[in-house]
């Protein structure tokens, strides 16, 4: 059975100008010209028989299907893209790593650390997404979760980094929660000693690694 499913071209057109409100912004991300990237969206509207813009003379914005259906592509092309990448990955025996963080910790200390961590594991990639507040490990595809605080996480393993150095009270850690049975991350205890990414999805001082059981 043919599958009901528009241009993948029409749906990245879609998603970056849903992003940025603009054809031409998203003509220069896409290297498309400003003609091209209206056609697309077009096209896409054409195949669902609704409106997905309101066109003015200097701006466009979404309609009120054009933001739902901007979020559910969205969040299907990042899927797909990450589906993709670790399929790749598999070519040399090497493997993916999901692991969720909190955003600062992540652009301050983690990213950082990470060109080392490749150099010794060139065949591993890692996809990082921003999550504050603690999940269960069961309905998400992450490896291991990032987070500051207590060791306190139902259904998973917490192993400790190191403390934070700022004058706090009381005092914080850093700690990793780890998936059970999973192998992917013999080597962060390595990264976390590196000094200083190239394959990073993304999406403080102190925290805890912590790991599903």
């Amino acid at each position: 059975m043919r599958r009901k499913i528009p241009s993948i071209d029409a749906l990245i057109a879609f998603e970056a100008a849903a992003r940025h409100l603009s054809f031409t912004r998203t003509a220069e991300e896409l290297s498309l010209t400003q003609s091209a990237v209206g056609r697309q969206v077009a096209s896409l509207e054409e195949y669902l028989g609704t409106p997905l813009f309101n066109r003015f003379k200097r701006r466009i914005s979404l309609t009120e299907a054009g933001e739902i259906y901007a979020k559910r592509v969205r969040e299907n092309l990042e899927r797909l893209e990450r589906d993709t990448l670790a399929a790749m990955a598999h070519r040399n025996a090497g493997g993916i790593l999901e692991l969720a963080v909190i955003p600062t910790f992540a652009t301050r200390w983690l990213i950082p650390r990470l060109p080392e961590f490749y150099a010794a594991h060139e065949d591993i990639v890692v996809n990082l997404t921003t999550r504050t507040a603690p999940f269960l490990f069961k309905d998400t595809p992450f490896d291991a979760a990032m987070h500051f605080g207590d060791p306190v996480w139902p259904g998973s393993v917490a192993k400790y980094l190191f403390g934070c150095s700022a004058r706090r009270s009381p005092p914080y850690a850093a700690r990793v929660c780890l998936r059970a049975k999973r192998n992917s991350l013999r080597g962060m205890s390595r990264a976390s000693r590196c000094s200083t990414s190239r394959r990073v999805r993304t999406h403080g001082d102190s925290g805890w690694l912590r790991q599903p059981c």
